[in-house]
């Protein structure tokens, strides 16, 4: 694999936009009439129709996309509830030798007492520990701000 060569979920969904594959905001609404369209490995599938059952949206491609040295997908698992979503690479394979690991997002704008509230415990029962273990070096924290869809879905 070319090391300059990254890949992300917005990446992903980037490729194949670039190669005339279909981006599709799935619905527990639409799943019917969309999931026949995305052929993705059993284990992002078995993802993706598990967060369909839960009320969320998932954002993907048709097929998988390739880099040198890797070729699976990318996909958004967003809760319309909330705004916030997991941005997700997969495919089932592990051709880095990477250990897989745990991710989390942290709470969107507040815009009501309850959400300030559990933003709060959210930073003081999650966040502040987390990153205590790393100002000592105990783990890493890593942040990251997703782009827009605009940059993803034409």
């Amino acid at each position: 694999m070319d090391p300059g060569e990254a890949i992300s979920a917005v990446k992903a969904l980037a490729k194949a936009n670039a190669q005339g594959q279909r981006i599709y905001q799935i619905t527990p609404a639409n799943q019917g009439t969309t999931l026949p369209n995305i052929h993705h490995h059993l284990d992002t599938m078995t993802e993706i129709r598990t967060a369909l059952a839960a009320g969320l949206e998932v954002i993907t491609h048709t097929d998988a996309v390739s880099i040198p040295g890797w070729s699976e997908t990318g996909y958004i698992i967003l809760d319309p509830g909330t705004g916030s979503g997991a941005f997700k690479i997969g495919g089932g394979g592990n051709e880095f030798g990477l250990r897989r690991r745990k991710t989390g997002a942290i709470p969107g704008p507040a815009s009501t007492d309850a959400r300030r509230a559990e933003q709060a415990t959210f930073e003081a029962a999650a966040l502040a520990p987390r990153l205590r273990e790393a100002q000592a070096g105990q783990r890493a924290v890593f942040f990251w701000t997703p782009p827009t869809l605009s940059m993803v879905c034409s």
